[in-house]
């Protein structure tokens, strides 16, 4: 058995390894529901229920662990800086290319390019993670996934408001409130500036939060806890659908809960296997490291390329190729790593640019 010193060393990199496994992952699902067709992909869709439910509720839930609470305009400071900021950037480069790459890869006149750009300004300007909405009397497609910026700052704004209370019992009420209220405005529509989804994320950061406080990762897990977790996590692979995007809950609010199991399950099992070394954990744990700049690209590229027309075009001229769409899948998923793979090389190497200038 492991040390709690050797077990603290082994967190970090855990981390990452799960982190990387997580957002590789988002971007694979991404792929597999671009395509046009999902009842001729479904082996690929058997495989990624089996942890697609988790995977964001699982980021929010290690952005609460690595938090440290502080003051409330501090952090509502740095937290703007950090995710804000780089909001702002993804819409300003969505907004220049959107036009340029719809026109060039999908077509049409201008006008109709000009109105799906119109709807997509009304989407990241008010940071709608939904689409088909309206507001203002304007019609909304989606912000695709930059929502996790906003989302996440309030997340980060809230429960750190709730931490200021001196009782814990009186923090997890008010989360708990939190989580409630968020619910209850996705349910009405309420999507605006991903507030509502902003509650609902102070609910896995809190439970981040309580992880480290905890130390649930540095010493072992009742073998109770553990199974009502893998049952709960079980119950939603089988028989849940959450979309936290798009608020699909298609087992209520215990999709909130089934979602945060399996991000645990994902979690501790990534954990147990921190000791193996190879080229795709050591793969996974960089991508881990990487993986906010890979969100960022990723939230560019995946509104911007328009993957769906080479989705629906592969499988029709490859009709001797067995297996023709998950081939298709398959390749957009690899196209699109490489894609991330050259932004962050660029974003590292800007950021040691900078770095040089300022030492200097």
């Amino acid at each position: 058995m492991l040390s709690i010193k050797q077990r603290n060393k082994m967190t970090l990199g855990s981390l990452n390894m799960v982190m990387g496994f997580s957002v590789l992952m988002i971007v694979f699902g991404h792929c597999l529901v671009a395509f046009p067709d999902q009842k001729q992909v479904m082996g690929l869709r058997y495989f990624i229920k089996l942890f697609v439910d988790g995977l964001l509720p699982l980021f929010f839930i290690l952005a609460g662990y690595r938090f440290k609470k502080k003051p409330v305009i501090a952090t509502a400071q740095k937290s703007a800086r950090e995710l804000l900021i780089p909001y702002l950037l993804i819409t300003a480069a969505v907004m220049v290319i959107y036009p340029i790459s719809t026109k060039l890869i999908c077509g049409g006149t201008w006008d109709s390019v000009l109105s799906s750009w119109k709807n997509h300004a009304v989407a990241f300007g008010f940071a709608m993670p939904a689409p088909n909405q309206t507001v203002l009397g304007m019609k909304s497609a989606t912000c695709g996934p930059a929502w996790f910026f906003p989302a996440l700052f309030w997340g980060t704004t809230f429960t750190n408001l709730a931490l200021q209370l001196k009782k814990s019992w009186q923090q997890s009420l008010v989360v708990v409130a939190l989580v409630a209220l968020g619910y209850v405005l996705q349910a009405k529509g309420v999507f605006e500036f991903s507030i509502a989804h902003g509650m609902i994320v102070s609910g896995y950061f809190y439970l981040g939060y309580l992880m480290k406080k905890g130390k649930w990762l540095t010493r072992d897990l009742p073998v109770w806890i553990a199974v009502m977790v893998a049952i709960v996590a079980l119950v939603e692979i089988v028989f849940g659908r959450f979309d936290f995007a798009w608020a699909t809950y298609q087992l209520g609010v215990f999709e909130l809960v089934g979602a945060a199991a399996q991000a645990l399950t994902i979690i501790y099992i990534f954990f147990s296997l921190d000791h193996i070394s190879g080229p795709i954990s050591n793969g996974l744990r960089k991508a881990g490291r990487y993986s906010f700049w890979i969100i960022c690209l990723h939230a560019v590229e995946r509104t911007c390329a328009h993957y769906e027309v080479f989705l629906k075009w592969f499988p029709k001229w490859a009709t001797w190729l067995p297996g023709a769409p998950y081939a298709a899948v398959l390749i957009n998923f690899v196209f699109s790593c490489i894609l991330l793979l050259i932004g962050c090389n660029i974003l590292r190497k800007i950021v040691e640019f900078k770095h040089k200038e300022r030492n200097k």
